[in-house]
C-alpha cells in the first residue's frame, strides 16, 4: 500500500523446509530412421523412424516436433546438415514409458547432389519436452547411408535471334528466337524467356532496356527446338546499331545443374542486328481562336445600344491555353480596325478551356454615339487581350460586319421661362419657378 509505514514485515518464511522431489522425467530418443538405399538428386523419398519414450515416466508436453536431416557426415553436426522435413507429434502426454511410435515423411531431395547421404532424425527438435539430464541423445543416424545418384538434367541455350533490319522508336517490331534442350533430361517446368536490347555485345541488365518477357507453359524433350516471337515496343530513348539479348529461363525456374551460363545469347552470335531511328518530332500544335460568325445588324440608330450575336470557334489542333479570355465589341467608320476606332463593349468568357473543335455562342451590346449615321462597321475581336498564349495565328481572331446607322432627330432644350421673387431673406429657401422647351425635331431619351 502507499500508505504503509514499512514493509520489512510483509514476507515471512514458513518454519520447515518444503521437500520436493524430482519426478522420474521421460527420455526421447529415436529409436530407429530408414530411407531408400538409392535415389536419384531432386526425386522424392520417404522416410520413416520410431519414436521411444525410454524413460521412467510419460512426458507431461502433450505435443512436439520431430525433424529429419541430410548429411555427408557419419556424425551430426547442425553446421553441416540440412533440414529436409518437420513433423508434429500429438498427444504425446500419452506416451507411456517403454511405448513406441512411428512417422514417415515425404521430401523432394536438393538438385544436383551426389554421394553418399546420412539420415538423421531429432525427436522433441525445439526441446519442448522436459527430459532433465535426457536432452542428448534425441539424434539417431541412419545405419546405412542413401545412395544418391546424380538425376539427369535439362540444358536450355539459345540457338537462334531474327530481327527487323530497322526499327523504328515508338513503333512495334517484331522479334523470333529459338531455344533448344541440349540436356539429358526433358525440361518439365513453366519458365520465363525476356528480351533485352542494348547497343553492345557485352552484358549489362542494368543498362540493357527490357522488351519483353513471354511466358512459355509446355514441356521440351531432350534435343528438341521451340521457336517463339514477340511483338515488342521499341524503345524511343535509343538509336544506332543496337542488339538484341535473348535470356530463355530468366528465373531459372528449370534446375540445369551447372549449365545456367548458356541461357543468355545476343543476336551478334547469329549474324544479326538492327538499326534503331527515332521518327521526327512531332509539329507542334497550337489552338486557334477564330470568330466563325456574326448575326448580321440591319440597322441602328445613333445614340441607341446595337446588340450583335457571334460564334467563336477552336479550330486549331490544341486546346486553348486560358480558362478564360475577353471578347470586345468595335465601331468602325471603314473596314479596318486600328486606334482609331471605338471600343462599346466587352465581356469575359469564364467557361473553361475550349478544345479543338469546339465553339461559343455569345453576345455583345453596347451604346452607339450621338450624331453619327450611315454606313459603319462593327468588329468582334476575341482574346484581345491575348490570354491563350499558343493561339499563334491571330489575323483570325477579329470579324465584321456591316450595318447602316440612322441619325436620331436630334432634341433642342431651350429655358423658356422663368422668374424671381421681388425680395427675400437671407437663410431662407427661394423658389425660381422655369420651363424647359423642346424646340428640336427629336423626343428626348429616357
Amino acid at each position: 500500500m502507499g500508505n504503509e509505514a514499512s514493509t520489512s514485515n510483509n514476507v515471512k518464511r514458513s518454519g520447515i523446509p518444503i521437500d520436493v522431489t524430482l519426478r522420474p522425467p521421460p527420455d526421447l530418443v529415436v529409436d530407429s530412421v530408414s530411407g531408400p538405399y538409392a535415389a536419384g538428386s531432386g526425386t522424392q523419398v520417404t522416410v520413416s523412424w520410431e519414436g521411444l519414450n525410454q524413460g521412467a515416466n510419460n512426458p507431461l508436453e502433450s505435443s512436439w516436433q520431430d525433424e529429419i536431416y541430410i548429411s555427408t557426415l557419419d556424425t551430426f553436426n547442425q553446421s553441416q546438415v540440412t533440414s529436409m522435413a518437420t513433423r508434429n507429434k500429438y498427444n504425446g502426454d500419452q506416451l507411456n514409458a517403454g511405448r513406441e511410435y512411428d512417422h514417415t515423411a515425404t521430401f523432394t531431395l536438393p538438385n544436383g547432389i551426389s554421394g553418399q547421404y546420412y539420415l538423421y532424425a531429432e525427436i522433441d527438435d525445439h526441446d519442448d519436452v522436459f527430459e532433465y539430464t535426457y536432452e542428448n541423445n534425441n539424434i539417431t543416424r541412419s545405419i546405412a547411408p542413401i545412395d544418391v545418384f546424380l538425376s539427369d538434367y535439362p540444358d536450355l541455350t539459345v540457338t537462334n535471334i531474327t530481327l527487323p533490319d530497322t526499327m523504328v522508336g515508338g513503333q512495334t517490331a517484331t522479334i523470333y528466337w529459338s531455344v533448344k534442350n541440349v540436356g539429358i533430361d526433358s525440361a518439365d517446368a513453366s519458365w520465363r524467356d525476356r528480351l533485352y536490347m542494348y547497343q553492345d555485345t557485352s552484358w549489362q541488365p542494368a543498362n540493357a532496356e527490357k522488351l519483353s518477357t513471354i511466358q512459355h507453359a509446355s514441356a521440351l524433350d531432350s534435343g528438341m527446338t521451340y521457336i517463339d516471337s514477340a511483338v515488342v515496343q521499341v524503345p524511343t530513348n535509343l538509336s544506332g546499331t543496337q542488339y538484341v539479348f535473348s535470356y530463355t529461363d530468366i528465373n531459372d525456374d528449370v534446375y540445369e545443374y551447372n549449365f545456367e551460363g548458356n541461357n543468355r545469347k545476343h543476336s551478334a552470335l547469329f549474324g544479326d542486328s538492327t538499326h534503331v531511328v527515332q521518327p521526327p518530332p512531332a509539329p507542334p500544335t497550337y489552338s486557334d481562336m477564330v470568330v466563325d460568325s456574326i448575326a448580321p445588324v440591319a440597322s441602328a440608330n445613333s445614340g441607341q445600344n446595337v446588340s450583335v450575336d457571334y460564334v467563336v470557334n477552336n479550330q486549331g489542333g490544341d486546346t486553348s491555353i486560358a480558362n478564360n479570355w475577353y471578347d470586345y465589341l468595335y465601331l468602325s467608320d471603314d473596314t479596318t480596325l486600328d486606334v482609331n476606332d471605338s471600343i462599346i463593349a466587352y465581356q469575359q468568357r469564364t467557361k473553361g478551356r475550349l478544345h479543338p473543335g469546339e465553339d461559343y455562342a455569345a453576345s455583345l451590346s453596347g451604346q452607339l454615339p450621338n450624331g453619327i449615321s450611315g454606313t459603319h462597321y462593327l468588329f468582334i475581336h476575341t482574346d484581345k487581350t491575348q490570354n491563350n498564349y499558343n493561339d499563334t495565328l491571330r489575323s483570325n481572331n477579329i470579324r465584321r460586319t456591316s450595318f447602316n446607322v440612322s441619325l436620331t432627330p436630334p432634341t433642342d432644350l431651350v429655358v423658356d421661362t422663368f422668374s424671381f421673387q421681388d425680395s427675400v431673406v437671407a437663410g431662407q429657401q427661394m423658389q425660381v419657378p422655369f420651363t424647359i422647351e423642346n424646340r428640336g425635331s427629336g423626343a428626348t431619351q429616357s
